[in-house]
């Protein structure tokens, strides 16, 4: 089992007896995701996946790999339901950190001046509900994020009062590379931020006031969360006395392909 948080692993085990023949060795390999100790839970059923004919120079690598849209569909959503994505921000004034008080929010919520005389500092909680959308097409690997934004007050010491809830919609084009172990994942902002309110307890909320301070929070602080978390990676297959070397991969329809090459480590 390899790590991919303190709480979830993922696992490779062989389907099948290997296929030899004079040319290749053929491996059917499938892939296990749990989080605390119990599988990841899906209904749907798994599609089946075999890697394509060789019609590029990858022909001459000694190792082929195929990973599917669905293995990498599992991985972002172990993340997802394992918390590793959701993200509370309560920074304070001259922290250097992401800071919010209920004076800035006047012109997007002019209620707030009512309700709150005083400035008051507002924290944010940003939790992932649904699973993250995996596309992989001809050279282009993206993730589509759909994280629910609340906006809170600290009303006592030991409570919090949501001013509203917004609905915000992410695509992220993946960033792929090869090492020795893993596959390396970043991600990078594609497209506008689609953003809406979903509830609110405040009168008058104004979107399109609140959208230059909620995609500054995404772009500054919520996308590089996500990436330190995706810094692990995907861990490889391991093979006892054989590392990869020289590796690449490519993006096509509905996969990934990993191409490298063997060296012997004694």
């Amino acid at each position: 089992m390899k790590p991919i948080t303190p709480m979830s692993h993922l696992q490779y085990s062989m389907m099948d007896e290997p296929e030899i023949t004079s040319e290749y060795i053929d491996l059917d390999m499938d892939t296990a995701f749990e989080l605390m100790g119990k599988p990841l839970e899906d209904s749907s059923p798994v599609p089946p996946f075999s890697l394509p004919p060789q019609v590029t120079a990858a022909d001459d690598s000694m190792v082929n790999m195929g990973l599917s849209n669905y293995m990498f569909e599992h991985f972002f959503q172990t993340l997802e339901q394992s918390g590793a994505f959701n993200m509370h921000l309560a920074g304070k004034p001259g922290s250097g950190d992401f800071y919010l008080s209920t004076s800035q929010l006047h012109s997007a919520i002019p209620s707030l001046a009512e309700r709150y005389p005083n400035d008051v500092a507002i924290a944010l909680n940003v939790v992932l509900a649904r699973v993250p959308l995996v596309t992989l097409k001809e050279g282009l690997a993206m993730v589509t994020i759909s994280p629910s934004i609340q906006l809170a007050v600290a009303s006592s010491a030991s409570s919090s009062e949501t001013l509203c809830t917004l609905g915000c919609e992410l695509t992220l084009a993946l960033k792929l590379d090869v090492t020795p172990t893993s596959i390396e994942i970043a991600v990078a902002l594609r497209g506008e931020i689609g953003l809406e309110v979903v509830s609110s307890s405040v009168r008058d909320v104004q979107v399109g006031r609140l959208r230059g301070i909620i995609v500054s929070m995404i772009e500054k602080t919520f996308l590089a969360h996500i990436n330190t978390v995706l810094s692990a990676g995907v861990s490889l297959p391991k093979m006892a006395n054989l590392q990869y070397v020289e590796g690449d991969i490519e993006i096509h329809e509905g996969y990934a392909q990993v191409n490298c090459d063997l060296e012997y480590v004694p």
